[in-house]
């Protein structure tokens, strides 16, 4: 079947896409904003928008707008022309051509290899992934710190052993748009400190507290984690990779990225690539945390 023929484009259009849901019926004076728009336009105009309007949940999307955010259907009124493109493109193929727009001039630096993979890549885990120990060995490289936060998040692809590793998959894991990496110095408490609110992010008694996301990613250091404890008290037993206890009152050079405070250092993409590019890949090692009180619990038991 042909699927540029008129039939099939006319299904394609984003105005004939909008799919049934719940929604809270527009009052009158939205109709009335709505009507009074559409008699400002040219003929040709308002035919062509009207018929975009006649199917189904199209008008309600749009009442819906005028009703409750004035703001949006200022802009929308703002450019009618765009409106109508809008409602008339097909947004699959749309999005397609944007994105291969946007890509096309970086395409070939996404695809350099990087190094090959000699473990499992992966990001996800309440504690800790092979992509974030990696990322934290580069940050103790490139600033020649003790100690390394990464943030726990939840996206990222997967390598499998044995395959190549490209500057795609090194931006598949760090793309934000506050990349920038930090060293500081930190005592013995403060690292506890940032380790407990985290902690609390997750295990709080009361799901509303839960913010979401998974513990921060800790490099040179391992602890014991009690997740059934309050706040305060979840995290003991911080060891240096050395053995030795961090003291509460010690200063510690800490690397770090992802700081919603504005840094000056280089994003994290180019010193995890670089550090990839060394060839410096560390033994196999589990996430270097001790979880107590969760023998009963089989989603976070034997993450450590």
């Amino acid at each position: 079947m042909n699927s540029s023929a008129p039939g099939n484009a006319e299904r394609h259009r984003l105005a004939a896409r909008f799919a049934d849901g719940p929604y809270v019926s527009a009052s009158n004076q939205a109709e009335q904003l709505l009507s009074d728009w559409l008699s400002d336009f040219e003929p040709e105009q308002s035919a062509a928008l009207n018929e975009l309007l006649d199917h189904p949940f199209a008008k309600a999307i749009l009442l819906g707008i005028a009703e409750f955010s004035p703001y949006l259907f200022d802009l929308v009124r703002a450019d009618a022309s765009r409106l109508i493109r809008l409602l008339s493109c097909d947004p699959d193929a749309h999005l397609a051509a944007l994105i291969e727009k946007m890509r096309g001039p970086h395409a070939a630096g996404y695809a350099e290899k990087i190094t090959t993979a000699d473990r499992l890549l992966y990001r996800r885990g309440n504690f800790g992934g092979t992509v974030d120990q990696l990322l934290c060995d580069a940050l103790r490289g490139e600033f020649d710190a003790e100690i390394a936060l990464s943030p726990g998040f939840r996206w990222g692809a997967s390598v499998l052993p044995g395959q190549p590793v490209t500057m795609e998959d090194v931006l598949t894991e760090t793309a934000i748009t506050y990349p920038e990496t930090y060293v500081l110095s930190m005592t013995g408490s403060q690292i506890k400190d940032v380790l407990e609110d985290v902690c609390d992010n997750l295990f709080n008694a009361d799901p509303y507290y839960q913010q979401g996301g998974d513990m921060v990613r800790i490099g040179g250091v391992t602890y014991a984690c009690a997740p059934a404890e309050s706040v305060g008290s979840r995290i003991s037993d911080l060891k240096l990779d050395n053995g030795r206890a961090v003291e509460a009152g010690k200063s510690y050079k800490v690397a770090g990225w992802a700081s919603v405070n504005e840094q000056q250092g280089k994003p994290v993409w180019d010193v995890f690539a670089g550090h990839l590019r060394s060839g410096k890949m560390p033994e196999r090692r589990g996430a270097g945390v001790t979880l107590k009180g969760v023998d009963d619990n089989p989603g976070i038991a034997g993450q450590g």
